[in-house]
């Protein structure tokens, strides 16, 4: 999990709905989270 944080390896889409299973939500949850999140960064100078 670690190296995904760091950006070492990219996810892969199996490893999103294990993760996603693991936390009881929607892999579309996450992935929408981390759009949203992406977002707001990309919009603070």
């Amino acid at each position: 999990m670690g190296r995904i944080e760091r950006n070492d390896v990219a996810m892969s889409v199996g490893t999103l709905w294990q993760i996603a299973d693991a936390l009881g939500v929607p892999a579309s949850a996450l992935l929408q989270e981390a759009e949203q999140l992406a977002a707001k960064a990309d919009s603070q100078p």
